[in-house]
C-alpha cells in the first residue's frame, strides 16, 4: 500500500531517511532533524512524501517536488529520495511505488519524472534501465555548500 506521509510519522521518515544514508555508506550525511522535515513537508512544503507500506508499517519512502523546465516549459517530478528497506526487496515494492510515482506525474501533466542515482549503485542503475529510464550525461551536479556561500557573500560585500 502506498499512503501519503502523515505529520505525527515524521520520526518514521527520519529512521528511513537514516537507513537509506546508512545504505549508501554515508550514514554521517543524514542530519536531518524532525523538525526540519516538519519545516520541509507540511511548512514550506518543499516535499511531498510517500510511504509504502506492508502491513500497514512503512518499509519504504519516496520525496519529490514538482519543477519545470525553462527551456520546454515542460512539468516534471523530482525525486529527491526513493528508498525501500533491505528486508523488503526483490517483492516488487520498489517498482510499486515507482510506477505510482508516474502515473502521479502523468496525472499532474508532467512530461518527465527525474531522479539521480549513485554512480556506486549498480544494481540500481540496473533496475533503472530496465524499467526504461535514460540517462542524462549532458549535466554535471554542481553546488556551493554553506561555507562557500557565505564567503562568496562576504567577498560581494567586499569583507575579503
Amino acid at each position: 500500500m502506498i499512503r501519503s506521509i502523515q505529520r505525527h510519522e515524521i520520526k518514521v521518515l527520519q529512521r528511513l531517511i537514516q537507513a537509506l544514508a546508512d545504505h549508501e555508506g554515508r550514514p554521517e550525511a543524514a542530519t536531518i532533524t524532525t523538525d526540519q522535515l516538519d519545516n520541509l513537508l507540511f511548512h514550506d512544503k518543499l516535499f511531498e512524501g510517500l510511504f509504502l507500506c506492508c502491513d500497514e508499517f512503512p518499509v519504504g519512502y519516496a520525496l519529490y517536488s514538482m519543477s519545470a523546465s525553462s527551456f520546454t516549459g515542460q512539468k516534471r517530478i523530482d525525486l529527491e529520495d526513493y528508498y525501500v528497506d533491505v528486508n523488503y526487496r526483490n517483492a516488487g515494492l520498489g517498482k510499486e511505488i515507482m510506477l505510482h510515482l508516474v502515473e502521479l506525474a502523468l496525472q499532474r501533466g508532467c512530461q518527465s519524472l527525474q531522479w539521480g542515482c549513485l554512480h556506486t549503485n549498480h544494481s540500481g542503475l540496473s533496475y533503472y534501465e530496465h524499467l526504461g529510464a535514460k540517462e542524462d550525461n549532458s549535466h554535471q551536479i554542481l553546488y556551493f555548500d554553506l561555507e562557500t556561500m557565505l564567503y562568496l557573500r562576504r567577498m560581494k560585500e567586499g569583507k575579503l
